[in-house]
């Protein structure tokens, strides 16, 4: 081989050792949880019996619910998804809903909110007293890796019939466990 030739090998390797060096360096300074999430995962599909066809007959207000509620109860409640910008989380079967008391930017007389789900004309406050995470978990408490937007007419700002389990209810959080959901028909 002549030195020429060694010469072009060299640069190539150290190139191809840098650019390796780089990309493991930039995944070492991302959190574990951006890290975590980016690798793939087999979306699981919903369970077939979670979007109910009849409305409970017992449900209460999302705040009744939340002031009468300890974990393992069961319970039904009515609510509007939404609670910020964005209510479900990406690839989970998770989302946030607001008990329907609380009025949306949609439901004021000046509509000037892009997206009147959030509730930012609410307090920080009165949104976390008035609020709960709905997931859909499998036999072994884990959530499934599934999204729940527009599953079954799923949307922000539609009202919905939760059934399930008290994960938790403390001042930091209130967590439910679905078994099932109903939609209302949607107002015309």
């Amino acid at each position: 081989m002549s030195g020429k030739q060694r010469r072009r090998r060299v640069p190539l390797t150290m190139r191809f050792v840098l650019a390796v060096g780089i990309a493991v360096a930039a995944g070492c300074d991302r959190p574990a949880e951006v890290a975590t999430n980016s690798l793939p995962n087999k979306e699981t599909a919903l369970p077939a019996h979670l979007f109910a066809v009849e409305r409970p007959a017992a449900a209460v207000s999302l705040a009744e619910a939340k002031a009468t509620c300890k974990a393992g109860d069961k319970v039904s409640f009515e609510a509007r998804i939404g609670g910020r910008k964005d209510p479900f989380v990406e690839g989970r079967a998770i989302m946030l809903v607001a008990d329907s008391k609380l009025k949306s930017c949609a439901s004021m007389a000046e509509d000037h909110c892009p997206t009147p789900w959030d509730y930012c004309c609410e307090s920080a406050e009165g949104l976390r007293a008035n609020t709960a995470t709905v997931r859909v978990v499998d036999g072994e408490s884990q959530v499934l890796r599934a999204s729940l937007k527009d599953a079954g007419g799923i949307a922000p700002l539609r009202t919905v019939i939760v059934t399930g389990t008290v994960a938790e209810n403390s001042p930091a959080a209130f967590i439910v466990d679905a078994t099932s959901m109903y939609l209302p028909p949607a107002a015309p």
